[in-house]
């Protein structure tokens, strides 16, 4: 008997015993499936280390440095008018908001990076990925500073056309940076087949799927 005779009784086989053709290739494919994706959450999760322990080290670098060098409230003009190095603390979050609240800006900052890093585990688009990671390196480079001084050191001083920009850090920036990226990724995602934001076999990716089906049978039906 050759090769695809087996084959076939394999399959015949599957279906006298009520297992149906498909279902039986999937059963066969199940493991190298199971391997795939054990491979991309290793992957996935060695990135999130990396790029968010860079953007941390870096942060938390330059804001010790600008702590033990310039005291507080002195600056270092770079480009008058333009950019300066001066040393502020921030009790709140950006442009002052939420001022002197720091245990509630970092409850709401652990959920949120929590929630985007879940996001960040379901995501299939690099560009995606990688604002979400930048956005969460930040967060946690301001978090880190409000738990272990109770305030946040920004030391960027900006004008632009004349308008002062609230002092801001390297943690800033990232996030800023990473909003942006992702509002693009978020633009540009749909335009093809298959060209989705999540993994189809993500759980967010299946949520996605099925509402998206559910809009497109009213139409089918026409």
């Amino acid at each position: 008997m050759d090769e695809i005779d087996k084959k076939e009784l394999d399959v015949s086989g599957g279906a006298e015993a009520g297992v149906e053709p498909q279902a039986a290739q999937e059963t066969c494919i199940g493991p190298k499936k199971g391997k795939t994706i054990l491979k991309l959450c290793l992957l996935k999760a060695l990135m999130f280390i990396a790029v968010c322990g860079v953007i941390i080290a870096v942060d938390q670098i330059t804001k010790q440095l600008i702590y033990k060098n310039i005291f507080y409230g002195s600056s270092i003009v770079l480009i008058p008018r333009f950019l300066e190095i001066s040393h502020v603390h921030n009790t709140g979050a950006a442009w002052g908001m939420f001022n002197q609240h720091t245990g509630i800006l970092s409850a709401v900052t652990l959920a949120a990076c929590a929630g985007l890093a879940f996001l960040y585990s379901q995501s299939k688009k690099k560009l995606f990925s990688a604002a979400l990671l930048m956005v969460i390196g930040g967060a946690l480079g301001n978090l880190i500073d409000r738990i272990s001084r109770g305030f946040v050191i920004d030391f960027i001083r900006v004008w632009i056309f004349k308008y002062e920009f609230p002092n801001f850090n390297v943690a800033d920036s990232c996030i800023t940076i990473g909003c942006v990226i992702m509002i693009i990724a978020v633009m540009l995602s749909g335009r093809k087949n298959d060209d989705y934001l999540l993994r189809k076999e993500s759980i967010l990716g299946r949520l996605f799927e099925k509402e998206r089906k559910k809009k497109e049978k009213p139409g089918d039906n026409q």
